[in-house]
């Protein structure tokens, strides 16, 4: 089994890589607002760290592979729908803005041919997907899916393309469960399959896949604990969990934010929101 490495975190930062560039999405109730850049120099250290898109709260930094741009999601003003920002980090410029098409937008993931961008909305309990021009500009929303709540409403946390890009795997954090939806290859639509259940779902919240597309990883937020499952051919397999703090530290206050695998596929990253780990 892959070594878990215990990653020091002051907050829950979504972010991306860039050769050199680090752009970093923040959502706090002090003074962090949303999209920021810094530079990463050779020994770790960041600097000229500037504000980029400081209108929404952002959840979530991905990038269009092959491009220059970045998509974050976030809560405008009004705080109605959520809105999906594109931004050119070579031009600086903001390219495009559509709504979420729901409340709460707090993950995103692009379809394997980058044509689709998927969206979970965690306040109202929605999945949906929207195409794309070719400029990375927004097209149209294609899909939206509501799937019938397992506990007192449908909260999903992610939303994770699988490796051969043919399902969608939506963590349901307030229903306990790690929904399965299949992607239509030709429109990019969803359509909800079914869903994994187990004890060892304590607050499904994010998950990845390791880069042979043959194990996956998800973090449960209340439960200390990463469940590690096998892949193949659209199912998932469940193997077990493994702690993300010590056995004599479980009596504190600690929730699980975010995994990352290391491109290697040989480290497991996760940040403790309490343990402060």
């Amino acid at each position: 089994m892959n070594r878990l490495v215990y990653l020091i975190l002051s907050v829950s930062l979504a972010w991306t890589l860039s050769a050199q560039q680090i752009y970093v999405g923040t959502h706090s109730k002090n003074e962090s607002k949303g999209l920021y850049s810094s530079q990463l120099n050779q020994d770790g250290t960041l600097k000229e760290t500037k504000g980029l898109l400081l209108e929404l709260g952002t959840t979530v930094v991905i990038q269009k592979k092959g491009s220059s741009l970045i998509y974050s999601c976030g809560v405008g003003e009004k705080k109605q729908h959520g809105l999906i920002q594109c931004f050119d980090t070579q031009t600086g410029k903001l390219i495009d803005t559509v709504s979420s098409s729901d409340s709460r937008p707090c993950y995103l993931a692009l379809s394997k041919d980058q044509s689709t961008i998927y969206v979970s909305n965690i306040k109202d309990g929605s999945v949906c997907a929207i195409s794309l021009n070719k400029d990375g500009s927004f097209a149209e929303l294609i899909s939206k899916v509501i799937i019938e709540p397992a506990g007192k409403r449908f909260a999903p946390h992610a939303c994770v393309v699988s490796p051969e890009g043919e399902y969608l795997f939506v963590p349901d954090i307030a229903g306990y469960r790690l929904c399965r939806l299949k992607i239509d290859q030709v429109s990019g639509k969803l359509k909800y399959l079914d869903s994994i259940q187990s004890e060892l779902f304590q607050g499904p919240r994010h998950m990845t896949f390791d880069p042979e597309g043959k194990r996956a990883y998800m973090v449960n937020q209340m439960g200390e604990a990463i469940t590690v499952f096998t892949y193949g051919k659209g199912i998932l397999k469940i193997l077990g969990n493994v702690r993300t703090v010590p056995d004599d530290q479980l009596d504190i206050n600690n929730h699980i934010a975010e995994i990352k695998l290391h491109p290697s596929g040989k480290y497991v990253y996760a940040s403790n929101r309490g343990h402060n780990s």
